[in-house]
């Protein structure tokens, strides 16, 4: 069986080198837990915005839980985006295959303790450093 790119909440754009890391001819696919979305409250907007997100980047929607989903498909080895989110690492340590999890540069540089409930907290600590420009990076 080929490689899988479990795509989630953290890889939902092209650039991410999750998709570089993994074989060109991976399955990706996403795992859409309802139990997931319930807990997480997200609005019907949301919701469409990521289905959207993914129907463009060309990624299989799976309804269940992620583990329960890949570890069916019986793939040797997952790609995934590394997360700060509990549900995802849970969930990637449930992965009986040979799990890659890669990261990506971050957006900003937050403390691990920031409330990522609301988005005006994150943002006061973030934007301090959104904007500066990062090793490979030089602005004209």
């Amino acid at each position: 069986m080929s490689a899988i790119v479990w795509v989630h909440w953290e890889a939902l754009s092209e650039d991410h080198p999750v998709f570089s890391a993994a074989p060109d001819d991976a399955r990706r696919i996403f795992g859409w837990d309802a139990d997931d979305l319930a807990r997480r409250d997200w609005s019907l907007k949301r919701c469409v915005f990521v289905l959207e997100c993914l129907e463009d980047m060309g990624v299989e929607i799976m309804e269940g839980r992620p583990s329960d989903v890949l570890n069916d498909l019986n793939s040797s080895s997952v790609f995934t985006a590394t997360s700060p989110d509990p549900y995802i690492r849970q969930e990637i340590t449930k992965i009986e295959a040979d799990v890659s999890v890669i990261k990506a540069e971050p957006f900003a540089s937050v403390p691990e303790n920031v409330d990522m409930k609301r988005f005006f907290r994150y943002w006061n600590k973030a934007k301090k450093t959104v904007l500066l420009p990062t090793e490979n990076q030089t602005y004209s």
